[in-house]
């Protein structure tokens, strides 16, 4: 899909800084602590976020000395409650392996006030990273307000490391023990030959597990919830959050171990902290009767399937063409007039010379390439950079045995080599961006 500049997104966000001044003491703690907190700390309180806090959308992965102030830790629709956020990170920080001094110490230097959410717009003067993520979420804002007509499928977002992602929910055919979802994953990247954002829609099936299956030690199974009103954040809107379970080496009444299923131990920790020691469901029970946990209508779950816990999988892989074909169109009905489909490329006549099917792993000599395509063989460049040019030229030199200029020398006048009975021109074509400001214009550089 491509954004339409005469129709420009509109929509406010609200996003959120890690606040500079908590590294200096959280890092100081987390010396103290060591192992995986020690390497990045921030990543078991995002994990906890994911999980209790769907609605914010959490996009930096590393909190530490960085020349990249301006990078968001937390994007949302709307403005979630400072103080549920302040709590989160307080109880997070108490459940550190430390003596009870050092927590409060570092808590100390903490405060709701370093936590501000700030609006922000779809707009030209926000960095490449900002709109990678806020233009996926326009995408899954949009999509998740009506039904889909086929299937009367509602999708919901969800967590996801990259873009944005929707769920189908609640699931299908969970009567009939084959449950699964259908998935909307949307990216926006840029092609190599433009700076113009492009938005990926990815459709696809999630399946959930049907009943108890195989579990290995070490694997994380990724859970989704679906947040009641009993959650931190009270979310006024539909949401999917998302914990993982393990296998936990568990000692039992008789002195035996047993390998059990256990919600990621730092987030359990957190909720106990918090006073939400029974927030997410029994684990146990989420593994043996997954479709119970399913069917409940308060907060339901979801076990994702992984290949090799059952003999054979209840639901194939992938979305057919037959559903894909009217979801994608209901996507493009609810997108416009914001963004449009891109057309489709244009088919070209291609030549395929067999005469050179015998140096396809040599040099291939003047004789044979005239012999396949007759004298004279034209080279057009169009890269990015120098480098890449360069790179080209390099591999042509191996293969052809015939010398080229250096990329910084070539322009878009063609260069002529003779080698043998051939003729070989080489020339680099000046590439042109496209550049959509999002305000109504588009230009060329």
């Amino acid at each position: 899909m491509r954004l339409d500049p005469a129709y420009p997104i509109e929509r406010e966000y609200y996003a959120m800084r890690f606040p500079q001044r908590w590294l200096e003491p959280l890092q100081r703690l987390a010396k103290t602590v060591g192992g995986d907190i020690a390497r990045n700390f921030i990543a078991s309180l995002n994990d906890v976020i994911t999980a209790t806090v769907p609605e914010c959308v959490v996009t930096q992965r590393y909190a530490g000395p960085s020349d990249d102030h301006d990078q968001y830790w937390l994007l949302a629709y709307q403005p979630v409650s400072v103080a549920t956020i302040f709590n989160l990170v307080a109880a997070w920080v108490r459940t550190w392996t430390a003596t009870l001094e050092q927590p409060e110490q570092a808590l100390s230097h903490l405060s709701p006030d370093d936590l501000i959410w700030s609006p922000v717009r779809i707009g030209p003067e926000l960095p490449m990273s900002h709109l990678t993520r806020l233009i996926p979420m326009e995408v899954a804002a949009t999509l998740s307000r009506h039904r889909a007509p086929h299937g009367d499928l509602v999708f919901v977002p969800c967590p996801t490391e990259t873009g944005a992602e929707l769920i189908s929910w609640p699931p299908e055919r969970i009567e009939e023990r084959t449950p699964f979802s259908v998935t909307i994953g949307v990216t926006a990247q840029t092609t190599p030959t433009s700076n113009e954002l492009l938005v990926y829609l990815s459709l696809g099936v999630r399946r959930w597990a049907p009943m108890r299956g195989k579990l290995a030690v070490g694997r994380r199974y990724p859970v989704y919830l679906a947040p009641s009103a009993s959650f931190p954040s009270r979310p006024t809107a539909p949401y999917l959050g998302r914990a993982d379970i393990t296998l936990a080496r568990v000692l039992q009444e008789d002195g035996r171990h047993t390998w059990l299923p256990r919600w990621d131990d730092a987030l359990t920790r957190v909720l106990d902290q918090m006073g939400y020691p029974n927030l997410l469901p029994d684990p146990n029970l989420l593994v043996n009767e997954p479709v119970e946990s399913l069917r409940r209508t308060d907060a339901s779950a979801a076990l994702t399937y992984v290949n090799g816990m059952l003999p054979w999988p209840r639901v194939s892989e992938g979305l057919s063409v037959a559903d894909r074909h009217p979801l994608m169109s209901w996507i493009v009905n609810e997108l416009s007039p914001h963004m449009r489909p891109v057309e489709p490329l244009t088919r070209a006549g291609r030549t395929i010379y067999k005469g050179l099917a015998g140096a396809a792993t040599d040099v291939i000599t003047p004789e044979v390439l005239c012999d396949a395509i007759g004298p004279r063989l034209t080279v057009e460049l169009l890269t990015e950079s120098e480098e890449t040019a360069q790179y080209a030229l390099d591999r042509l030199e191996e293969r052809l045995g015939a010398p080229f200029p250096r990329a910084e020398k070539l322009n878009e006048v063609e260069v002529l080599r003779t080698v043998g009975p051939m003729t070989i021109g080489v020339r680099r074509l000046i590439l042109q961006r496209r550049v959509v400001t999002y305000s109504g214009s588009s230009r060329l550089r």
